[in-house]
């Protein structure tokens, strides 16, 4: 069995995943990561954590590539924290992605998306809730805390853009492609005719995107490279 992985970093924690139940891999990034010329909405958003709040992180990726943007975040971060901040994250992969001296103040939640995040803080008095992201984020997280109640600051800190000219393979020589966000599915889907492949979604709004685009995905629940990695060995 063959999976062709496709996100634009961090594929080798799937690959060895993978390869420790049996299963062979490919890398072929379809997507690149891109930040903004203008540094002014990051540098914004990171003076007002330095004044407290919630910090919200969806993605691993999220906070170095603010930090790439706003080169003296950590202290922000440290002033914040002074001042009472508190940082929630989806997934301890986020969390890690955080600076030591956030860890006594960080919440992991357990879920894998957004909407999943917002379950867990339902019952959190509103506040000022502070989200870097993705240009491409889905409102789900930004609407969500507004509704409860939230004053809600967004920036955002990078973006997915497609690879020009990927070097996949043909559909027929890979038994199926692993997918972890909604933009993935796209981009694929920019290649490939949906049902061409047996593609496996990671979390609820990857799979409603496949679904949406024609695929008939296997969901994944958990974002764990080795729950992923024996979940397609089991559908296998």
């Amino acid at each position: 069995m063959k999976i062709l992985l496709v996100r634009p970093d961090r594929n080798t924690t799937d690959e060895k995943a993978l390869a420790t139940v049996g299963i062979d891999s490919i890398t072929v990034p379809l997507l690149q990561m891109v930040q903004p010329a203008d540094t002014g909405d990051a540098t914004g958003l990171a003076v007002r954590m330095s004044r407290g709040g919630v910090l919200f992180l969806t993605s691993p990726r999220t906070w170095q590539a603010w930090a790439n943007l706003v080169p003296d975040l950590e202290a922000h971060l440290a002033r914040g924290i002074a001042a009472g901040l508190e940082i929630w994250t989806v997934g301890a992969r986020t969390a890690a992605s955080l600076p030591q001296v956030a860890a006594k103040v960080t919440h992991t939640g357990s879920g894998v998306s957004a909407a999943d995040l917002l379950e867990e803080i339902d019952n959190l008095p509103p506040g000022v809730a502070l989200l870097p992201q993705s240009a491409l984020a889905r409102p789900t997280l930004a609407m969500g805390l507004g509704l409860r109640g939230w004053q809600v600051h967004t920036a955002a800190v990078y973006s997915m853009v497609p690879v020009p000219d990927p070097a996949l393979p043909d559909p027929g020589e890979v038994d199926g492609v692993l997918l972890r966000s909604p933009s993935a599915v796209r981009a694929l889907t920019e290649h490939w005719a949906a049902g061409t492949v047996q593609v496996f979604a990671v979390g609820p709004s990857t799979t409603a995107e496949a679904e949406h685009l024609g695929w008939q995905p296997v969901t994944i629940t958990h974002t764990a490279p080795d729950h992923v990695a024996e979940t397609i060995r089991a559908t296998g």
